[in-house]
């Protein structure tokens, strides 16, 4: 449910282009949205306004369509069904054109779209956040109109973000009217992300004034967006909340805000911190958000400031940070790791986002001594392993040596086999006698068979 709020922040951030400049990027690029559209194109013939949105061609004929409106249905077959920041600057530009008589025909248009189609999200973003320039009034009192509860929000989380830009009063003006507790954390969130002068602050005021609803989601939110424009600013604000859970998730905010540029005020920040618990949460939220782009700054990190109660997780948060970035290294370095305990914590989050590396996670996981960590590891992959190669996975359980482990390991991925294919996963179930522990697997198999 976030989607269109972050959208709706892009968009935002990419301000409404002037005339000079989206000349420019027309000219300057191949075909586009906007020139795909009737009457938006650059082609050889003068353009000519006739009438709100409507353009002509030296031929004379019409543009767009016979009341100048460009259709949803015109842009809807140009939008990508995955979220692109290409194609939401494209719908935007082939809708700038628009006022706002033309912005609420083609809002109520979109309304009217089947809601199963994903392309449909874009549109209202874009058409939206263009409304909410040209007359935001107007965007509100149709994003208000609205009936399904979860489009309204997006809506409205739409229009805030853009007014907020440019009138932040009033966009506060609308989440203090908002009394549903969900939809004003989703406008809420939109604000957040608006990047919009004065947010912060403005938000941080409006969060105390909803005094026992249950907000903390929005200081996490808040303060990594406050820390990643004004980091001196947000840990200064952080003072103003006492120590609890929106302190425990304006902290979480202002970790994940860290990265490689201001790593070193995030590290200074972490030694002024004097509570324990405080300390090693920020700790663990700096070296997670590190080691997605700078891992063995992270393992170095670990060295220095970690103990011995977060070793374990925080392995576990840089080997995953690692293998995106570098999954050969990770492989390496986690060979490399001596301590048993060391190596299975780096491989636990690996298990379950097995990727390509089933066959070398199990031999990892196999070589391991027997004991609950390495167990649950087992059974996880096997698990996970079992969810797109059921027969691979079966093939490995086999190998390993008699034990709760492979107990669990053979449950744990019969109970997705046996929904996929029961008559596969009996034969497998059968190859060896049915103990007291396979009876519910045996039941599970049955059942999904008949």
């Amino acid at each position: 449910d976030r989607i269109g709020t972050a959208c709706g922040a892009f968009l935002f951030k990419q301000k409404s282009p002037s005339a000079a400049d989206s000349k420019q990027a027309h000219s300057d690029g191949g075909p586009t949205l906007g020139s795909a559209i009737p009457g938006r194109g650059s082609g050889g013939g003068t353009r000519t306004t006739s009438g709100e949105g409507a353009t002509t061609d030296e031929s004379g004929s019409q543009a767009a369509r016979t009341d100048g409106r460009v259709r949803a249905a015109d842009l809807l077959k140009f939008a990508n069904r995955n979220y692109s920041a290409s194609s939401m600057i494209e719908l935007y530009r082939a809708t700038e054109h628009l006022g706002s008589d033309a912005l609420l025909g083609l809002a109520e248009e979109i309304e009217k779209l089947p809601p199963s189609d994903q392309r449909t999200w874009q549109l209202r973003i874009v058409v939206l956040a263009r409304f909410a320039q040209v007359d935001p009034d107007a965007a509100i009192a149709h994003a208000n109109s609205i009936t399904n509860r979860a489009i309204r929000q997006q809506a409205l989380s739409s229009v805030v973000g853009e007014i907020a830009g440019s009138d932040l009063s009033k966009a506060a003006s609308i989440l203090r009217g908002i009394g549903d507790l969900s939809e004003f954390k989703q406008v809420a969130n939109a604000l957040a992300s608006s990047n919009a002068d004065g947010a912060p602050e403005l938000l941080l005021t409006l969060l105390k004034e909803r005094k026992g609803a249950n907000l903390e989601w929005g200081y996490n939110n808040m303060f990594a967006q406050w820390a990643r424009k004004d980091f001196q600013a947000a840990v200064a604000n952080l003072e103003q909340i006492p120590v609890g859970q929106q302190r425990n998730y304006a902290l979480q905010g202002i970790g994940s805000a860290i990265a490689s540029e201001n790593l070193d005020a995030g590290l200074e920040f972490l030694g002024s911190l004097s509570n324990p618990g405080e300390k090693s949460q920020m700790l663990s939220s700096i070296i997670s958000t590190v080691a997605s782009s700078d891992p063995q700054r992270a393992l170095a990190l670990l060295e220095e400031h970690g103990d011995r109660t977060q070793r374990q997780n925080l392995l576990g948060h840089i080997s995953s940070g690692w293998f995106n970035s570098d999954p050969e290294g990770a492989r390496a370095w986690i060979e490399t790791l001596e301590n048993p305990r060391d190596r299975a914590s780096a491989l636990q989050h690996l298990v379950h986002d097995i990727g390509d590396n089933a066959e070398w996670l199990a031999a990892q996981v196999s070589s391991l001594a027997p004991n609950n960590q390495t167990q649950n590891l087992i059974s996880n992959l096997a698990q996970r392993w079992g969810q797109h190669d059921p027969q691979g996975a079966a093939d490995w359980v086999q190998t390993l040596a008699p034990g709760q482990g492979r107990q669990w390991a053979r449950q744990n991925l019969l109970s997705h086999w046996a929904q996929s294919d029961p008559a596969a996963a009996a034969a497998f179930l059968s190859e060896e006698p049915i103990g007291p522990s396979d009876g519910a697997s045996a039941g599970q198999i049955a059942s999904q068979w008949i």
